[in-house]
């Protein structure tokens, strides 16, 4: 059995020119799958390019919270299109994030729960970008159940536990 690596940005940064060296660099040390998380479309696309070159990868894509000020009806469409990719396998990392601003956080809210709904609809896991906002995000996860896993997490062990009995 190998490892996983559930959670590699691949795409963004060094790492996007250096994917030869990456995949050799994986098998070498037992990791058998990697998943490409991808936090804007440009980089999904390019996900997918290299998930296609390389079985090794699977694929991610969700807008990240930090993109709610810039997040329009034509993304969801677009999400929508390339989460039909047979290579993309989750719909992340998507959540809330107060650290740098709450000045927005019903935008955040609105786009985290859009989100639950089409991965629900397309019955995909979602990964959870939860910083500074621990209430909010139960609040939305209690009322949208959805399957995933916490990527990010600021929360006390308490709110740990509920998460955990949502599944």
């Amino acid at each position: 059995m190998g490892i996983i690596d559930t959670h590699a940005h691949c795409t963004y940064g060094e790492l996007a020119n250096r994917i030869d060296e990456v995949v050799k660099n994986a098998l070498e040390h037992n990791v058998t799958r990697i998943l490409c998380v991808c936090c804007t479309l440009e980089e999904a696309k390019r996900a997918i390019e290299i998930a296609e070159k390389y079985d090794i990868f699977d694929c991610a894509f969700g807008y990240h919270p930090e993109e709610a000020d810039n997040f329009y009806d034509s993304d969801f469409k677009d999400l929508r299109e390339i989460l039909s990719h047979p290579k993309m396998v989750a719909l992340g990392e998507i959540g809330m994030d107060y650290h740098y601003t709450k000045e927005n956080k019903e935008k955040q809210k609105q786009m985290f729960i859009r989100q639950i709904q089409l991965a629900n609809e397309l019955d995909l896991p979602i990964l959870i970008h939860m910083r500074d906002a621990t209430l909010d995000t139960l609040e939305i996860l209690k009322e949208y159940p959805c399957k995933g896993i916490m990527h990010c997490y600021s929360g006390s062990l308490e709110s740990a536990k509920i998460i955990l009995n949502l599944g």
